[in-house]
């Protein structure tokens, strides 16, 4: 029996340049570089804890902002509040003095209308008749 082109007269042997192995196979073997599965799992978890504490870093840092505001909000409230006190402080301490200023002069009046009856009664004037005054 004679071979034609490598090939058996029956046909069960391939010819030399045909591939008997599963090149699709192989081909991922020789072609794509071997990947480290472990290494790819920390470079994504580091990948993850990097954008975790970014994250992080972002909130402390609105929280640090919306705190120093907030404490400015309330500064100003208290400034506002202290010069409403001080507002009020003055106008008690101006209706105080006004009161006593007020009583004091009701109390000369009240003297000075007790000095002018002790004034009357002290003079020889009977019970009921008025002194003339000129």
């Amino acid at each position: 029996m004679v071979e034609l082109n490598g090939t058996p007269l029956n046909g069960t042997r391939l010819h030399r340049s045909v591939s008997t192995l599963d090149w699709t196979r192989d081909a991922d073997l020789i072609w794509l570089p071997a990947v480290d599965e472990s290494r790819v799992e920390r470079d994504r978890l580091r990948a993850e804890i990097a954008a975790a504490k970014a994250r992080a870093d972002a909130a402390r840092q609105r929280s640090a902002a919306r705190e120093a505001e907030l404490r400015a909000v309330l500064q100003a409230e208290l400034a506002e509040s202290r010069e409403r006190l001080a507002a009020l402080e003055r106008e008690h301490d101006a209706t105080v003095a006004s009161i006593r200023e007020e009583a004091r002069a009701e109390v000369e009046r009240i003297l000075a209308q007790a000095r002018d009856q002790v004034a009357l009664r002290s003079t020889d004037v009977p019970p009921g008749e008025v002194a003339d005054v000129d």
